[in-house]
């Protein structure tokens, strides 16, 4: 079954206290942050604001499921070769308090959603197909 459609058979709400619960369980030095659910998420994740530094991601579905690990593992990489700024992983929470898959905490970007066409600007210019060349996936 393509992605596309998996996405919606069995998509998870995160409601706030159980986002509240595993962070408090999970990073008790964030535990007196507020918290509060960003409505403009996307499709692939429930993402809420901790504090005015960081955001908290929870899969939505299994097509998002270990976007977390991944994100840890080779943002940081990524990061000095891109022409734009991305978010910095911060920690990875493991599955909880009925919550299935790992999510993870970052720090939080100010400004606009990213979309295609913002994206499409960067690709137009050139910049990201030259930064992207010069990186090499070897660890």
């Amino acid at each position: 079954m393509p992605r596309s459609q998996r996405a919606h058979d069995a998509t998870l709400e995160v409601e706030p206290h159980l986002a509240r619960q595993l962070v408090d369980n999970q990073f008790p030095a964030w535990a007196g942050r507020p918290l509060r659910r960003w409505e403009q998420a996307g499709s692939d994740h429930v993402i809420y604001r901790l504090g005015d530094e960081l955001s908290v991601r929870f899969p939505r579905h299994t097509g998002a499921i270990g976007q977390a690990r991944k994100e840890m593992e080779w943002l940081p990489r990524l990061a000095p070769h891109l022409p734009l700024s991305i978010p910095v992983p911060v920690a990875v929470g493991e599955p909880a308090l009925g919550y299935p898959w790992a999510w993870a905490v970052a720090g939080w970007l100010p400004g606009a959603v990213a979309t295609v066409d913002e994206l499409g600007r960067f690709a137009g210019c050139g910049a990201y197909p030259a930064n992207s060349a010069r990186f090499s996936l070897d660890r």
